[in-house]
């Protein structure tokens, strides 16, 4: 049926509007149409009543004896195995991985897929030999998850089976996909924010809480956001590489997206890529130093890194909609290609409240400089009174800060109130400026990047 409605929509639609045409069903799905159920279904009211259906399930998975645990697998795999694997990707409970063990195995692409994510969040350290099977598998995405799920799963016995794939593989993105998972068993690297508090229900079952952007997150407070200001020298960017493995392919829709200048009056200024991949990698796109990592609730975590191009001039690249699992830290150089994040779940607190999907952008110039990222164009909320910087000094120890009505602000590296002094990067401008600052992303890369993995 997948197949049918994409023939039809090839023949019908033009690739504009089919984009378009997809963007507006991953949030509003047609969830008759068996072309689209599995993808983007956690947008449609009928999402929320199939995880109530499937709480009791999950209850009885959890707390039965070993005589009704096959059948209850059954049930669950029976009834919600392809039409609710959005919905139990969302589960953090044990016991459910022993659906995933049994689903990853499916031939639907999307259920594989989603099954060794959600086996990433529920296995054991036996389960890394299981994901063996899965690295050498011929989609490109699969054996990305595949990593992923082995660099959270994994123990020290399984580096020299990683290290071999690593010498072996020719995808140069997966090749530092492996390289992260590596890592991560070493535990050279760790998360920014280990102690971020929200995001998973605190009740039975255990499972990550349905949050639409815009809804309240309670005693949520908008600090978790580090920045790095002092001058250190920035590689040079010689060479680009896409955000994402197979950035330019979407699993919904084929052609150009057309979320970069989406708008009227105030203009989307990122492309909204890698629809409903939570958990795929997100790579630098160049040699760089990474300037923030921050979360907020309308777009959850994101990091903006720094480049300077051989000409002398600086590109600033952001990647927003997150999930928790960065480990890359203010401050860092960052190389190519390096692994820096993964795509957050769908409606989670993590990702701000949206369908799965990457924001990437580009902005010209460097990072908090006069007259090009902020001066006029920063609006701040002071006691309640948006005001405008008139004049800003940079610091050893953070940022001195003068309003238009001569009110005066300093502030350190790491503040409570950071974030809202970095509204230039949230995603959105008012048209007059777009231009100015911000560059199509999808072109960008385009004409600066020579090969696709």
């Amino acid at each position: 049926m997948r197949a049918d409605w994409s023939t039809i929509l090839k023949k019908t639609v033009n690739i504009r509007y089919r984009a378009l045409f997809f963007f507006f069903f991953s949030f509003f799905p047609l969830s008759g149409f068996a072309g689209l159920k599995d993808i983007g279904v956690c947008g449609h009211p009928i999402f929320l009543k199939r995880q109530k259906a499937i709480d009791p399930y999950i209850l009885r998975l959890k707390n039965s004896s070993d005589e009704y645990r096959k059948d209850t697998i059954g049930d669950l795999i029976k009834d919600f195995g392809t039409l609710g694997i959005e919905n139990l990707i969302r589960y953090r409970e044990h016991a459910v991985s022993e659906i995933f063990r049994k689903l990853i195995f499916h031939d639907d692409f999307y259920t594989k897929y989603k099954s060794l994510y959600g086996l990433k969040y529920t296995g054991k350290n036996s389960d890394a030999r299981l994901l063996r099977s899965f690295v050498q598998n011929q989609d490109v995405l699969i054996r990305d998850m595949a990593f992923s799920a082995m660099g959270q799963l994994g123990t020290v016995k399984d580096i020299p089976f990683l290290e071999q794939m690593e010498k072996e593989e020719k995808n140069s993105l997966i090749k530092n996909s492996i390289h992260y998972a590596v890592l991560k068993i070493q535990k050279k690297i760790k998360p920014v924010f280990p102690d971020f508090p929200y995001g998973l229900s605190k009740t039975e079952p255990v499972q990550v809480i349905y949050y639409k952007s815009g809804d309240k997150i309670q005693d949520y407070r908008e600090k978790y956001s580090v920045i790095f200001l002092y001058d250190r020298d920035i590689p040079q960017a010689d060479t680009f590489c896409p955000p994402l493995i197979q950035y330019t392919n979407e699993l919904m829709f084929s052609g150009k997206r057309v979320s970069f200048g989406a708008g009227d009056r105030v203009v989307h200024v990122g492309d909204d890529c890698g629809w409903f991949r939570e958990g795929s990698s997100v790579f630098a796109i160049a040699d760089g130093v990474v300037r923030l990592v921050h979360h907020s609730p309308d777009w959850g975590f994101l990091i903006l890194i720094e480049h300077k191009l051989p000409d002398g001039k600086y590109l600033c690249s952001l990647y927003a909609h997150l999930s928790r699992d960065i480990t890359v830290v203010p401050g860092q150089i960052v190389t190519v290609g390096e692994k820096i994040g993964e795509i957050g779940l769908s409606y989670s607190i993590d990702n701000g409240g949206y369908g799965a999907h990457l924001h990437f952008a580009i902005s010209r110039g460097e990072w908090l400089k006069p007259g090009i990222n902020l001066g006029k164009d920063l609006t701040v909320i002071v006691s309640g009174k948006e005001l405008r910087v008139k004049d800003y000094t940079l610091t050893k120890e953070g940022i001195d800060m003068v309003y238009d009505d001569g009110i005066k602000v300093s502030l350190k590296q790491k503040s409570d109130d950071l974030s809202s002094y970095l509204f230039w990067i949230k995603g959105y401008e008012f048209a007059r400026d777009a231009e100015r600052i911000w560059i199509d992303p999808y072109e960008f890369l385009k004409k600066h990047v020579f090969y696709f993995p």
